[in-house]
Parts: C-alpha cells; structure tokens; sequence
C-alpha cells in the first residue's frame, strides 16, 4: 500500500493530459471532498502545518470549512483543493489521503467502520461534471467501476443552483484502487475547467451557506428497484445513503429511497433523461451496500436488479 502511495506521489498517475485550462487566476482546476471533523483535524495538523505541507508539496490552494460550517445534511466539512492544473489537484487528494491513512492503513471517510485497506471518499463535483461521469446509460460510471474494482455512486441531490449547483459522488472500495478511478473523476470535471461557471462553482462554500440547498436532478427516470438499506450514514441528503441515523456522519434524511436504488446512475435510458439505464444499483444478493452485520457501512438488503 505504501508503495503505491509513494508512485502517486512520484507522478506515476500519468495526469499530466489534465492541467493547462484556467478560467480563472489560481482556478485552473478543483475538486471539493467531504471529511469528518476528525479527518478534518489531521488535514489541519498541529499549528496548521499539516495543511501546510501538502500544500506546499503538490501545489494545491486548500480551504477547509470551518468545525461548525457542515455540508447541507451531513455532519461533514468541505474541503477543497484549487490550483492550476489537473496534475497538482490530483497530487493533492492523494497526498491528503496518504495523510487519513497514515495511522491505520484505511479512509474513513465518516464512517464508524472500514474494511483494512479499504476507503470512504465522498467527492463534490460540478452538476454538469456528475451527468458526464454517469454517461449515456450509466456507461462511463460503468467503465470507473470496472477499471478500479470500486464502488461508485452519484448521489442523486442536487445541492445549489445555477453556477454552484453540485452532487456528491462516492467511493467505497480498496484505497490503492483510487489511484484508477480518480483521473477518471477528475477528468470530467477537467472538461468543464474553462466554462465561465467554474471559478463561481470552485469558490463558493456550501457548507458556509453558500448556494442554496437544491432538489432532486432532473429527469432520474424509473430506477424500480430502490433496495432497502439500513445503518451505515445514516439516511444521507435523501435517504439514499441507508434508512436511519446509525453509522456515520451522515444525519437526517427521509423519503423512499433509502438505497442506491433510484440514484442519478441508473442511466440516461430511452428519450432523454436518466430514464432506465442497466446500471441501476450496486448489485444484488444479500450485500448489496457497502457492508452488512456490524459493520453495516453502507447498508445490507435485498440488493438492487442489474447492479454492480
């Protein structure tokens, strides 16, 4: 695991095809992440010299949201990794993972338990960038899948509107696996880095108000078998991140989808729309969230039809 850290961190994940666009000064590129209050402490480090140093070593402008400014329905903080190349943003989501995982080998990512070596990672990306990385039917979200042996869920809320409308994408799986499916994220938010709305998005804070809150994405379609997970974050912005409060960082959340059932995932499908994409869950089967028993992660149940 540490071997593979340190390739990261030498360059060997071949991002340079990513830097170069900047619509705005100091605003080439950007990635936003969720972290726990307590992953939020290691990022900061004593007398702030954690942050620091990671930003000294790949180049990246940090901001961190403040302990009380948390994520719109979650008990997470916003960090964000501006700078002016794809390249630095990557080197700097891993050095900060290499950071999480330092003492014990896995990234939390707000929950209570974590599989060893394995990750929790929750991405914020641009609206525009999330549809990209679903793909004409589920395609694109498909192939990450595939390429990492990762979990990879879009979530289905929409938090702001206009320019700093935003969703959460998330990663469950082996932490060297990141390695793969990252250039694949940030690739498609890449594209979008010379839009003239990529600077607002980048700057703005959602966990300090910034934006407003947002509603469901667009045309989801008929995603028809929601599943039924339970514990793990508990309910999530819509209950999509399983049924109850237990689990994580996490909070409130309600309604039918408690699972990864109708998520933004399910595809584009017929006429338009994310309609009845075949990729409309995580799988099927008794574990068909992220874990089960005590560590019940992201949820057990009754899994989801043509899933991952």
């Amino acid at each position: 695991m540490k071997r593979g850290w340190d390739h990261a961190m030498d360059g060997g994940m071949g991002m340079d095809h990513m830097g170069g666009k900047q619509p705005r000064s100091g605003c080439g590129m950007a990635i936003k992440m969720l972290v726990s209050p307590k992953e939020a402490g290691t990022i900061i480090g004593k007398g702030g010299q954690t942050q620091k140093h990671i930003a000294e070593v790949s180049g990246c402008k940090m901001h961190l949201s403040g302990q009380s400014e948390l994520y719109p329905d979650t008990q997470m903080q916003e960090l964000c990794m501006r700078a002016d190349t794809g390249d630095s943003v990557a080197n700097g989501v891993l050095q900060v993972l290499m950071k999480l995982s330092e003492e014990t080998g896995k990234v939390m990512g707000g929950e209570w338990e974590v599989e060893d070596g394995g990750c929790r990672i929750h991405f914020i990306v641009p609206t525009m960038a999330a549809r990209n990385l679903i793909g004409k039917g589920g395609e694109y979200i498909k192939s990450i899948r595939q390429a990492s042996g990762m979990k990879v869920h879009v979530e289905e809320i929409v938090m702001g509107s206009g320019d700093v409308a935003e969703q959460v994408v998330s990663l469950a799986g082996p932490l060297a696996s990141v390695q793969t499916a990252l250039p694949m994220i940030l690739d498609k938010v890449q594209e979008l880095a010379s839009q003239p709305f990529f600077g607002n998005w980048a700057y703005n804070v959602m966990a300090a108000g910034g934006g407003s809150k947002g509603g469901k994405g667009g045309d989801k379609g008929k995603g028809a078998d929601k599943g039924k997970s339970k514990g793990g974050y508990g309910g999530g912005m819509s209950g999509g991140y399983d049924g109850g409060m237990g689990g994580g960082h996490w909070k409130g959340g309600k309604g039918p989808d408690s699972g990864y059932g109708k998520g933004m995932d399910v595809g584009y499908g017929k006429g338009g729309g994310y309609g009845k994409g075949g990729d409309s869950g995580y799988g099927k089967g008794a574990d068909s969230g992220y874990g089960k028993g005590k560590d019940s992660g992201y949820g057990h149940g009754k899994g989801f039809d043509g899933g991952y």
